[in-house]
C-alpha cells in the first residue's frame, strides 16, 4: 500500500503498473474526478469520489470513479433493527452541509427510499448547496429544517445521519442545530442514528439519541462498510465471503491507538 497527500504524485502512483485501484481521501474527493475517464452514478451523483477502478480496455488501462461512502452508511444504518415506534416513517434527516451529507442524502433516498430528507445545518446556504446538488439527479424531496418550530410540526424521522464535528455548540446557529436535533430524538417516534464523526467514538448527539431509546450506531461502522464495499470492487471477492468480524476488529484497534496516541 502507498500513499500521496498531492495528486500530481498520487496520480504517478495510480498509473503505476502494479496499482490495481486506490481510495481517495479528504481533500481530494472532488480534485481527483477531472483525472479520470468516467464515473459510476454513485460517484456522478454525489459529486465526489472515494474509490477508483482501474480496468483494461484494448490494452489500455481506464480509471473509473465512484462512492463508496454511501455504501457504508447504508450498512451501517441496516446494521441496527428499527423500533417499532419508527416503522411508518419514510423520512430521513442528515445534520450537517458538507461532502459527507451528501453521500447520506444519497444512501438515504436511493438504498433506502427515504423522502422526504430533512436537512440541519448551522449555514443556511451549505444546505441551498445541497438541495440545488441533487434538484435535476435525485427524486427526492430535500427540506431545509431550520427551527425548533418547524421541528416542532414533524414525527421523528426513520432514519438520522449525522455528518458534523463534536464541537460544543458556540454560535447562535450552531444551538440551533444542537436544540432541532434534540426536538427530534426527543418525539415518540424512534428510529436509527449513525453519527459519522468517530473521534471521540462516542459523540454528545449519540448520548442524546441513546437517552431517547434510538438505535444509534457510531461512525466506524460506517467506515468499514466503505472500506468493505471497496475491497469487495478490487478483489472481485463476495461481501459476504469477506471476514467481517476480524476486519471489524483490527480498524476498530487501530481507531482506538490512534486515540489514545492523541
Amino acid at each position: 500500500m502507498f500513499e500521496s497527500k498531492s495528486v500530481p504524485e498520487f496520480l504517478n502512483l495510480l498509473h503505476a503498473p502494479n496499482c490495481v485501484g486506490s481510495a481517495v481521501t479528504m481533500p481530494h474527493k472532488v480534485a481527483i474526478i477531472p483525472h479520470l475517464d468516467s464515473l459510476l452514478d454513485e460517484g456522478r451523483i454525489i459529486g465526489a469520489v472515494n474509490t477508483i477502478i482501474i480496468r483494461e480496455d484494448n490494452g489500455r488501462r481506464t480509471y473509473t470513479g465512484t462512492n463508496t461512502d454511501c455504501i457504508g452508511i447504508r450498512d451501517a444504518l441496516l446494521s441496527k433493527s428499527l423500533p417499532k415506534e419508527g416503522q411508518g416513517s419514510n423520512a430521513g434527516m442528515v445534520i450537517g452541509g458538507g461532502g459527507t451529507t451528501r453521500a447520506a442524502v444519497y444512501a438515504l433516498n436511493k438504498y433506502l427510499g427515504c423522502s422526504p430528507i430533512y436537512l440541519v445545518n448551522r449555514d443556511d446556504q451549505e444546505v441551498q448547496d445541497v438541495i440545488d446538488h441533487f434538484a435535476d439527479t435525485l427524486e427526492v424531496d430535500l427540506i431545509h429544517l431550520s427551527s425548533i418550530a418547524q421541528a416542532d410540526e414533524i414525527s421523528a424521522p426513520k432514519y438520522i445521519v449525522g455528518a458534523i464535528p463534536d464541537f460544543p455548540p458556540s454560535t447562535p446557529a450552531e444551538v440551533t442545530v444542537r436544540d432541532i436535533a434534540t426536538n427530534i430524538f426527543g418525539k415518540k417516534e424512534k428510529g436509527v442514528f449513525l453519527d459519522m464523526c468517530y473521534k471521540p467514538r462516542w459523540t454528545t448527539l449519540l448520548g442524546i439519541a441513546k437517552e431517547n431509546r434510538w438505535q444509534t450506531v457510531d461512525g466506524v461502522e460506517a467506515m468499514i462498510g466503505q472500506g468493505l464495499a471497496q475491497i469487495s470492487i478490487w478483489s472481485g471477492i463476495k461481501r459476504h465471503d469477506i471476514p467481517y468480524e476480524a476486519v471489524s476488529k483490527l480498524v476498530r484497534e487501530e481507531v482506538d491507538q490512534k486515540a489514545q496516541a492523541s
